[in-house]
């Protein structure tokens, strides 16, 4: 991981009203990125708050919708992929 892919969004967003941000992973270890630099993470996979991505409007939960069933294509492609 690159140290930007975590730290530039978090810059942007953090400028935002009425957002949090949490940074995520398995453990509460720090993470090395791949010059070194180490973040931590704010929570683990099992004690993260709820998310809440979505919009009232038709157009904003169409978004995420798709955005979520990419995922889900995706990681069922990376397990069948381990799995071969």
């Amino acid at each position: 991981m690159t140290a930007l892919d975590i730290v530039r969004p978090q810059q942007v967003f953090s400028s935002l009203p009425n957002v949090e941000i949490h940074r995520i992973w398995k453990t509460l270890d720090a993470i090395a990125t791949d010059d070194g630099m180490r973040l931590l993470p704010d929570a683990t996979f099992g004690n993260c708050p709820p998310f809440n991505v979505g919009s009232p409007e038709k157009a904003g939960l169409d978004f995420v919708n798709k955005a979520i069933s990419h995922a889900i294509q995706t990681l069922f492609q990376i397990k069948e992929d381990s799995l071969s």
